[in-house]
């Protein structure tokens, strides 16, 4: 009876180490499949929709652990971001987690409790980072996707959430 239940519980174990292989091959492979499209992948906020993706699809502990390493994966492997902004991008998807966590604990609107969380993310984030540009840590613009396409993806990324989770609330 217990190889079943040791079979049974590395189940899920396989289904979010594949998942995460998958999710860390993508950012791995972002630089070339944006020069293959033509299109800059990274304005879609990538490591954003993986984190969400994991913490949807798989469980919020594993979305925490990709929300602190995808983005050091990333400069390990690419060398972008620099440094310093993968620090912050990593403290962003962290707060992102924690923020949707705690508002779908306090029965928010699915929508909503995805929306604000990442609202609020981006805030610290921008936070973050206007310190470090003022302190010369980092250089570049503070924003350098342009809100619009920020605002069209959170949108898109709460709708499906809220429709996702929704139907696993039923």
């Amino acid at each position: 009876m217990k190889n079943n239940s040791f079979a049974l519980n590395t189940i899920p174990l396989i289904k979010y180490s594949v998942f995460d292989v998958l999710l860390v091959a993508i950012i791995y492979f972002l630089p070339t499949l944006s020069h293959l499209m033509s299109f800059p992948l990274y304005l879609a906020d990538p490591m954003r929709i993986m984190i969400l993706f994991a913490f949807i699809h798989t469980n919020k502990l594993n979305a925490f652990i990709l929300a602190l390493t995808l983005p050091m994966f990333s400069h390990l492997i690419a060398l972008h971001p620099v440094a310093f902004k993968s620090i912050i991008i990593s403290f962003e998807l962290v707060i992102n987690c924690f923020f949707l966590i705690l508002f779908l604990k306090k029965n928010l609107n699915t929508f909503f409790a995805f929306f604000f969380s990442i609202i609020i993310s981006k805030c610290f984030y921008y936070g973050f980072k206007y310190t470090l540009l003022s302190n010369n840590m980092i250089e570049g613009n503070l924003i350098s996707t342009s809100l619009e396409i920020q605002l069209l993806v959170t949108f898109i990324l709460s709708i499906y959430g809220y429709l996702i989770l929704s139907k696993f609330k039923k």
